[in-house]
């Protein structure tokens, strides 16, 4: 097992000074959402202001949309081409993140980027990227500390893979992450919970995965009851965050299950779908055929997991891991986005095709084998159920 994390972390406000200090005297690009509202929170408004009167070079790229495309990527790369940038910042969520740690690839490489990540091909240059300062927006994705870099393509979201894209420094404040809509919010405790759940399933677990997954689990836990009233406020966010940071740790070193390869598939095919609503949408048939299939320790794992949740949520200890599923959804309210269609029946057959193209390497962590016939009937039961 290699434990390798190069990422320093600053957790709180009162580490404006480390991270201006990072900043200052560079020549620096700054990767944002479209929106680029969060330029114009107070903290980072001041931040930049006070780099810029410290002879730092700041160009800003704000075109980041929902699951980032490669067009998008590409467009910002042939404008910053041959502008020997010292250093990249994303501030924003997952999308914005991801869309960074690829510029700063690829600034490097000048290689094609769907090509490297098609072929696996990326390690070569793992100590050449441009380094990367993350000020994150969201509680809730964990690529503010891992080194994957999930793009779309064609209907298809792969991820670029290489250690040359760990985040240098990351800066959180819960400050920052206010203001986003409840159902965000949801979507987000979904995917950093579910990251927690699949890295605790995974055959690819070890003890330090199954560490940083529990420490996820009891966090969100203890945020799920008062979700609806807490859900925007700091105590919440800095709860989160740090859920965010364990749930990134337990996907790095233990990985993700076929289930969000699955996910990928729906929100690739269909780009406005987030990707917290696709694998809230797949969960309970696909924990419900995980826990019917599973035998020996693979059933013992499901079952010591399902008893975990149900203790730090306060449930009856011998509920099954999906009727605690359905607890969770309903206490995010998003139990009515989940009887929306988010695909067709006539599309399941080539979303299982596109789940084994895209990101078919998770399917080895899956503790059952699942056949074709198994996914598509997980697709169809997840549309049936409207």
């Amino acid at each position: 097992m290699i434990f390798k994390f190069p990422t320093t972390i600053y957790f709180g406000k009162e580490h404006y000074t480390e991270v201006l200090e990072f900043i200052v005297h560079k020549r620096v690009l700054i990767i944002t959402s479209k929106s680029g509202r969060r330029l114009h929170d107070p903290i980072i408004a001041s931040l930049l202001r006070d780099a810029a009167s410290q002879n730092t070079l700041l160009t800003i790229s704000s075109e980041i949309t929902e699951n980032p495309t490669l067009l998008e990527v590409e467009a910002i790369c042939a404008r910053a081409k041959g502008e020997r940038y010292d250093l990249l910042i994303a501030i924003g969520g997952s999308s914005v993140i991801d869309s960074a740690k690829a510029i700063s690839y690829m600034l490097v490489s000048g290689r094609d980027l769907w090509s490297t990540i098609q072929l696996k091909k990326a390690d070569e240059l793992e100590e050449a990227c441009i380094p990367l300062l993350v000020i994150n927006s969201t509680a809730g994705t964990g690529s503010e500390i891992n080194n994957c870099a999930v793009i779309t393509n064609e209907k298809k979201k792969m991820a670029l893979i290489t250690d040359g894209i760990y985040p240098k420094c990351l800066w959180i404040v819960p400050e920052i992450m206010v203001g986003l809509p409840k159902i965000k919010a949801a979507y987000q405790y979904v995917d950093c919970l579910f990251h927690a759940i699949e890295g605790y399933l995974s055959r690819g677990g070890n003890t330090i995965s199954d560490i940083f997954a529990c420490e996820c689990i009891n966090l969100c836990c203890s945020q799920l009851m008062d979700f609806e009233y807490n859900y925007d406020t700091i105590h919440y966010k800095s709860k989160m965050a740090l859920a965010s940071i364990y749930s990134g740790l337990s996907d790095m070193y233990g990985g993700c299950l076929s289930i969000h390869s699955l996910g990928h598939a729906i929100s690739g095919w269909n780009n406005w779908v987030e990707h917290g609503l696709s694998i809230a949408y797949l969960a309970r048939s696909y924990y419900g055929k995980l826990q019917k299939m599973a035998e020996g320790e693979a059933l013992q794992k499901i079952v010591a997991l399902s008893r975990i949740l149900s203790k730090q949520i306060g449930l009856n200890i011998d509920l099954k891991l999906v009727e605690i599923l359905e607890v969770i959804f309903n206490k995010l309210d998003i139990s009515s986005r989940l009887e929306e269609q988010l695909y067709k029946i006539e599309e399941i057959g080539a979303l299982v095709v596109n789940a084994r193209d895209s990101a078919g390497e998770l399917f080895y962590n899956d503790p059952v084998l699942f056949t074709d016939n198994d996914l598509k009937e997980i697709f169809l039961e997840s549309i049936l159920r409207k």
